[in-house]
């Protein structure tokens, strides 16, 4: 009896990771690396809408900026019009934090961001393929301009959630709200 739940235990360390992990791979380079994450693992074949993310990670004292950067700097951008499923994509930015150097304010995140993406997509049975061009701006005592296509595909399925949701929803609920 025991036999049978060690080796459902052991089914389950490498069959599960295969179905829930939903992010493209990383485009690396020296300070920065940065890839798309989703929150669910598979695509339900008449879902019209989805969450994402675009994740960064930078080397310590490196910064990337908020959608407003203050005296200096860039916001990122992505673009999808390289995704035939993707109609339309809404970046939101976490609430920043305040870098004032030489007398200069500007906003923007430090070690690692996750920018929330929400999708308006075209149904597909057969997944959805997002294609996105990145650019940025990334600061430490100097500014060097970054650049990736990055790229994720989702199959088909049920809509479960990724193991990177947890993390999407983190830095959305730190996304600022609008009262009206």
């Amino acid at each position: 009896m025991r036999l049978n739940h060690v080796l459902s235990f052991l089914l389950f360390l490498f069959v599960l990771p295969a179905g829930v992990f939903a992010s493209g791979a990383w485009h690396e380079d020296e300070v920065w690396r940065a890839r798309l994450v989703s929150s669910i693992a598979s695509i339900p074949a008449d879902a019209t809408s989805m969450r994402g993310g675009l994740e960064i990670e930078l080397k310590d004292g490196w910064k990337i900026y908020w959608r407003s950067p203050g005296d200096a700097g860039l916001p990122p951008d992505l673009n999808f019009s390289a995704s035939p499923e993707v109609i339309d994509t809404k970046m939101f930015f976490p609430r920043p934090k305040r870098f004032s150097i030489l007398g200069f304010d500007s906003f923007g995140y430090e070690n690692r961001v996750i920018y929330p993406l929400d999708f308006q997509l075209r149904p597909s049975s057969s997944g959805v393929m997002l294609q996105g061009n990145f650019s940025g701006l990334v600061c430490k005592d100097i500014c060097i301009p970054i650049a990736a296509d990055l790229s994720l595909n989702l199959p088909s399925g049920h809509g479960e959630a990724s193991a990177e949701a947890r993390d999407i929803a983190f830095f959305s609920s730190k996304v600022p709200k609008i009262i009206t």
